[in-house]
């Protein structure tokens, strides 16, 4: 009996740190983490306390002068509203007694993997048509509508390649604004009169934060 309940126990503190990986990987803000893990660990009556850094997880499972300490490291993403309401779901359901500890697990495995929702060459598309419609909001005229447009495109296809991997994903702004520089002083050489302060805003616009969201 002793080691069922040891076992159920390691089952529940393994869960809350996957659930807390997602949960910080998807963006939501630390309070909201914090407050959410403590909950579900008080539903599984598991004695734990959680720390969240912005590249990383905490947690302090047992009594106090008693604890064993965990350390969960992450590589932080973008804000993914639709897999965080999924997640919300799941703790929802394990709170009201829906699902045990290892239903509960394999749902925020299947939701940790899966895809996004919409395709590379739908995302490279918003970034042109972000581009050119901010190029419009500047003042900027039917040829600085085309070149932001332009940007955008590089700038989108740059983040759906480099974006694959967490290591290349920390490239894509330098990378990006550097491409869209280049690009927009070599474009105003070619053509005359371009403003290239417009269309190097419009191009890069999609990386203000939060505006990937919008």
């Amino acid at each position: 009996m002793e080691n069922s309940e040891h076992t159920k126990e390691g089952c529940d503190e393994s869960f809350l740190l996957s659930l807390g990986g997602a949960l910080h990987r998807f963006g939501i803000p630390a309070h909201r983490l914090e407050a959410d893990l403590t909950s579900t660990a008080s539903t599984l009556d598991v004695e734990a306390q959680f720390f969240s850094t912005p590249t990383s997880l905490t947690a302090a499972f047992g009594p106090l002068g008693h604890q064993q300490s965990a350390l969960v490291r992450i590589d932080p993403g973008e804000v993914q509203l639709e897999k965080l309401v999924e997640l919300e779901d799941v703790i929802d359901r394990v709170n009201d007694g829906e699902l045990t500890t290892r239903e509960a697990q394999h749902r925020v495995d299947e939701i940790a993997k899966a895809r996004g929702r919409y395709s590379p060459a739908a995302i490279v598309a918003a970034f042109c048509i972000v581009s050119a419609s901010a190029s419009v909001f500047f003042g900027g005229r039917w040829v600085e509508v085309l070149a932001a447009g332009a940007l955008g495109l590089l700038s989108g296809l740059l983040a759906v390649t480099l974006g694959k991997r967490p290591l290349t994903s920390r490239l894509f702004m330098i990378v990006s604004a550097a491409v869209a520089a280049f690009s927009a002083a070599l474009a105003a050489r070619l053509v005359p009169g371009l403003s290239v302060h417009v269309i190097t805003l419009s191009g890069l616009i999609v990386m203000v934060p939060g505006l990937t969201l919008t």
